[in-house]
């Protein structure tokens, strides 16, 4: 397994981030280095050994050694397992979410928390009870969720964002962590950046914000909450869209009952359709069943769940619902057994108002108004 991981880092060369010369914007979203990365979305067919496999490549762009605290999330944004990978001046250090969930082989070395049994952690993310609660949708034989990288002062803490005292106690505000993560599957392999969430915000509205009560402990910027989306749905082309959310809740297992009440399902504000010829149709949605409705998911263009009246054009995703919170969308085509993963064009502001000053769409600001409380 290492021989071909570092075969598969040769082919992110070309996404290498500089740790040199480096312009940084707080409130933007670029691949510098920074004190947390996001994988916003990965997928484990716990029955096909030879499915797809997501691996993450970590790397220290510091002289100065540190350590990476790994958490993996549920798609209901549970923490599940959590390690720490120690890493080097200037490091490198790849794993594989397909071996650690078909093979509970952990890349790091003890101690690490959370699930301690094979069984439990696939049963997590795959929405079937532990002990009488659950912690993520029905994903049926698909082990489904994301994985959140900091940058923290000492390893063995064996506590996660979520827990009080992690900000800003264990993890800290180090700009040096940057990263890829490849999408594989036989000799096929795809990639893109991971998600680079600098520290030094002065928000109240951060990342983590969730987790300690919107103060801003955390430092870390937030994401964007439009988003721009070219799409293609015909016979030879298709669509997926991978859309990471934040619900505002410090969310956590919950009564296998259907998933009712709180939050979930997550609205939008609109999602608006453009042909090729720039006619515009706004799409509607149940309430019940809106296009994504968990913390994050993979939907394709053009299904039941996303039904588009084009065969080409773009979309626009308000995703901000009426607290106002941050997202990250990933567009993913393919077109004759070729597949590419990059990432939506965060949104100019005003889509129905072209006589408006463009400005980046950024959850940048206040604290959110959050009024939908955990699923119970």
């Amino acid at each position: 397994m290492r021989k071909s991981l570092e075969r598969i880092a040769v082919v992110g060369l070309l996404a290498v981030v500089s740790t040199s010369a480096v312009e940084a914007e707080l409130c933007t979203i670029d691949a510098v280095p920074a004190a947390t990365l996001l994988l916003p979305y990965f997928e484990v067919d716990l029955n096909k050994k030879k499915g797809e496999d997501w691996v993450i490549a970590i790397n220290n762009g510091s002289a100065a050694p540190t350590i990476a605290h790994v958490v993996i999330w549920t798609d209901m944004s549970v923490p599940t397992f959590d390690f720490d990978i120690f890493l080097t001046g200037f490091d490198t250090q790849l794993f594989s979410l397909k071996t650690l969930f078909r093979d509970g082989l952990v890349p790091a070395e003890e101690p690490f928390s959370g699930f301690q049994t094979l069984s439990e952690l696939q049963a997590a993310h795959t929405g079937d009870g532990v002990d009488g609660n659950c912690y993520s949708t029905d994903t049926g034989r698909f082990a489904r969720g994301y994985v959140t990288i900091d940058n923290v002062n000492f390893d063995g803490s064996l506590i996660n964002p979520s827990d009080q005292g992690y900000f800003p106690d264990v993890a800290n505000d180090l700009n040096q962590l940057w990263g890829q993560y490849y999408v594989t599957k036989g000799s096929f392999i795809q990639s893109d950046n991971l998600v680079h969430i600098e520290a030094g915000s002065n928000s109240s509205y951060t990342f983590y914000g969730r987790f300690d009560q919107f103060t801003g402990t955390d430092e870390r910027e937030p994401l964007a909450e439009q988003w721009a989306a070219r799409f293609i749905n015909t016979q030879k082309a298709s669509t997926e869209l991978i859309v990471w959310r934040d619900s505002g809740v410090a969310q956590g297992p919950f009564t296998c009952n259907g998933l009712q009440g709180g939050w979930y399902p997550l609205g939008q504000t609109d999602i608006l359709a453009f042909d090729e010829q720039e006619n515009l149709v706004e799409l509607t949605f149940d309430s019940a069943s809106p296009p994504f409705p968990a913390e994050t998911q993979r939907v394709r263009v053009g299904s039941s769940a996303l039904p588009v009246p084009h065969d080409a054009g773009w979309l626009v995703l308000n995703l901000a619902t009426s607290a106002g919170l941050q997202s990250y969308v990933i567009v993913q085509q393919d077109l004759k057994k070729r597949s590419s993963h990059h990432m939506a064009h965060p949104m100019l502001a005003g889509p129905n108002n072209p006589s408006s000053e463009p400005q980046v769409s950024s959850a940048c600001g206040s604290a959110p108004n959050v009024a939908a409380g955990p699923v119970p």
